[in-house]
């Protein structure tokens, strides 16, 4: 063989492994599983978790996958009093309320990804009429084909996290406890009329599209499957304002929040910075950047300033912004409610972003707050502080200089290179 047909060869060798390697880090490669598990994305109706097909897979796969009535009453006992349902429909019926149509979507990404996500199917919920069923918020999952393998440990229902009792004032919703979207879907499958529809990645969506394609759906439960649901809808400003304005986190975590403010600042008085670090860090300003807006933005040295950003940052990037201020870190949040609120929840990622909520809530109590443009976990602070009247209400001061009852621009809080992408 001469050199050049060596050459060749190397040459096709590695556009082959280019290839593998750029299709694993699609959603192609997850979609063959749920493909098989749902069948095609147009099904109606495929069998379920009785075992109708003979398989004898489906109840081996659910049985070490979703939670017991048991261990449903044990773990419900064991977080209620720290995180108590907003919802009175049961996780584990599946009886749908006669004559009612309902609409499931895709989660995928980190918490407020998926915060994201949830607040976009309310409004399409509303557009199409039906009641939305919400899936679980699930740990840190990149793609939608992740979320769906996340195990009941890895998931919590997201009416311990959100007040459905105000939700449902602008769209019925229904939670979905800790079972796995694909196990729940398929018992739907058994019984009820699904379509599934397949939510193409950076598909761009127009409100007016939505009726069209979506509207013309008979079937009982309408399922929007697919990737990266928070990118690209685009809705009346009419719709996401009210629905803003029914989103919310339980009084139960504005209490650990509330907390969490009092043992650090017994003033209530501070301000908060976001940083973004971690994968995004060659994306993140630098610290002198961060310090001159804070500077714009009328921070006063004497005011101490929470620092909101993944633990493993290095100290030394906040170093001469702490040797102005006197800075607070999530370490310096140490009360018996938080340390009983982060056992309420499982170890792991999972857990990490659940007290990632406590420190946006803790931002949003902030007298003045500087985040990150292309952080959606600045973005929902930004938002949230846009109506801190209504989204935490204890730290709500009508005649600061920061927020009031009147909606701001969070863009004005924000600082960076880009729109929100990354979660933290």
């Amino acid at each position: 063989m001469n050199r050049s047909r060596i050459v060749a060869l190397f040459g096709v060798v590695f556009l082959v492994a280019a290839s593998f390697y750029t299709f694993l880090q699609t959603e192609s490669w997850l979609s063959i599983y749920g493909y098989l598990d749902l069948g095609s994305w147009a099904s109606r109706s495929f069998g379920g978790i009785g075992n109708t097909n003979g398989d004898g897979d489906d109840d081996d796969d659910d049985a070490n996958e979703t939670l017991t009535d048991a261990e449903l009453a044990v773990q419900s006992k064991f977080t209620d009093d720290v995180l108590p349902r907003t919802s009175e429909v049961s996780y584990t019926s599946r009886n749908l309320t006669s004559g009612v149509k309902y609409f499931i979507y895709s989660p995928s990404g980190g918490f407020n990804n998926q915060r994201i996500e949830m607040e976009t199917a309310m409004i399409i919920s509303k557009m199409l009429n039906r009641t939305l069923i919400v899936p679980p918020m699930g740990k840190h999952s990149s793609f939608y084909g992740r979320y769906e393998l996340l195990t009941p440990t890895q998931v919590v229902p997201m009416d311990k996290i959100f007040d459905f009792r105000v939700m449902n004032e602008f769209v019925p919703c229904v939670p979905i406890g800790n079972f796995r979207l694909i196990s729940y879907v398929k018992e739907l499958q058994a019984r009820y009329d699904v379509r599934i529809l397949f939510h193409h990645e950076r598909q761009n969506w127009q409100e007016r599209d939505i009726i069209p394609q979506m509207g013309r759906v008979r079937s009982r439960i309408l399922f929007l499957r697919g990737a990266e649901m928070y990118h690209n809808w685009n809705f009346a400003h009419s719709h996401t304002s009210k629905m803003f304005t029914t989103v919310r986190f339980t009084e139960g975590i504005r209490r650990v929040a509330s907390d969490c403010i009092f043992s650090a600042f017994p003033d209530g008085r501070f301000n908060a910075i976001h940083v973004r670090m971690g994968d995004y860090s060659p994306r993140t300003p630098s610290a002198s950047v961060y310090e001159r807006q804070m500077a714009n933005r009328g921070f006063k040295t004497d005011v101490p300033l929470y620092i909101a950003t993944e633990p493993s940052t290095p100290k030394s990037y906040f170093r001469e912004i702490c040797n102005k201020y006197k800075c607070f870190f999530s370490k310096d949040l140490d009360t018996p409610l938080l340390n009983k609120f982060a056992e309420a929840v499982p170890q792991g990622q999972i857990r990490m972003d659940m007290l990632g909520v406590v420190e946006q809530l803790i931002c949003v109590a902030a007298v003045k707050f500087v985040g990150t443009s292309f952080s959606t976990f600045s973005l929902k602070i930004a938002q949230m502080r846009s109506f801190k009247h209504f989204a935490f209400p204890e730290f709500h001061r009508p005649s600061g200089n920061e927020t009031t009852s009147k909606q701001s621009d969070p863009s004005n809080e924000l600082l960076g290179d880009g729109n929100g992408d990354g979660d933290y």
